[in-house]
């Protein structure tokens, strides 16, 4: 598949960095963030288990990788939130 999946990367990462900053908000307002968050947990565990299969070459896989460590501080605040 010929697309620029490290723009998909970055959307789902900024979009979980805005649901973690802004969990209260969207829970007083019914929303089911918890559901919101295993959503993009699977996607990316998708791509971490099978990526190798369908990314278009090694350096787009290492890639995926460099942005989730790049951007983890938004993975630990999401574990830290999980924990109360």
């Amino acid at each position: 598949m010929d697309y620029n999946w490290q723009s998909l990367w970055t959307c789902l990462i900024s979009t979980l960095k805005f649901v973690v900053s802004y969990e209260s908000t969207l829970i007083s307002k019914g929303h089911n963030v918890f559901q919101f968050y295993s959503k993009i947990v699977v996607i990316f565990n998708i791509f971490i288990t099978y990526g190798d299969t369908f990314l278009p070459s090694p350096e787009s896989y290492d890639y995926l990788y460099y942005d989730i460590m790049r951007m983890r501080q938004v993975f630990d605040n999401l574990l830290t939130l999980r924990k109360y």
